[in-house]
This record gives structure tokens, C-alpha cells and sequence, in this order.
């Protein structure tokens, strides 16, 4: 029997997977991540479908030199499959310009522990 910190620990777990993944700057990476109607919800566009989504990935990764993801902190809700993702990332331009930007990315998994939806937040 799934006690609910177990399951939780899950979550974060899930959570830190995409981000690793996500790091790679590679949107094949994430694939595997990621339901088929997956959905995408930033400060910049909104997009739905596996396909576009790792599209919207590519061209984040595309547009900068380089790009990453620090994790501040992961909250949980367990009974709603949702991680809150308190995100510093770091991009570097292709003229060498940095930037640092804080995110809060709103992830929710399927059942099998696939991410169905992403919502994110500049501020």
C-alpha cells in the first residue's frame, strides 16, 4: 500500500526527472516525459499536442546559447497529481548576454506519472 508521502516523493522525483532532462537542452529528452496531448501554457504562447510542445522546447533551446534550470523548491499536491516548481534559470544569448528569470512551472502528471500539462509563470 502507497502511503501519501510515498507518493509525493514521487512527484518531486517526477518533477526533477523533467527538469534534468530538460537541462540537456535536447526536446528528444523529454519525449518519453510527456503524454500525447500534453499541454503548454507560458508568458509567451500557449500550445497543445506532443509534437508542438516539444516544437515550443526547440525553439527555446534554439533561440540562446545556453540555458538552464536551477530548482529553488518543488511543493506537492498529491491528490491533484500537481507539482508547483519554484525555478531560477540562467540563459546565456548567442552575444553573451546573461539573464537570470524566476519561473513558477505548474506540472500535472497522468496516472502513469507522465507530465500532461505545463503552466508557466515569469515573475
Amino acid at each position: 500500500m502507497n502511503s501519501p508521502q510515498r507518493t509525493s516523493l514521487n512527484l518531486q522525483a517526477e518533477c526533477k526527472k523533467y527538469f534534468k532532462a530538460w537541462n540537456t537542452n535536447k526536446s528528444e529528452n523529454l519525449k518519453d516525459l510527456f503524454t500525447d496531448d500534453i499541454t503548454l501554457h507560458d508568458w509567451d504562447a500557449g500550445v497543445e499536442g506532443l509534437e508542438e510542445v516539444l516544437k515550443a522546447n526547440d525553439a527555446i533551446f534554439e533561440g540562446v546559447e545556453s540555458i538552464k534550470v536551477n530548482v529553488i523548491g518543488i511543493d506537492k499536491i498529491t491528490k491533484h497529481k500537481k507539482c508547483y516548481c519554484d525555478l531560477e534559470i540562467m540563459i546565456i544569448t548567442s552575444d553573451g548576454t546573461s539573464a537570470k528569470i524566476y519561473v513558477l512551472d505548474v506540472i500535472t502528471f497522468n496516472d502513469e506519472g507522465k507530465i500532461k500539462s505545463i503552466r508557466a509563470y515569469k515573475g
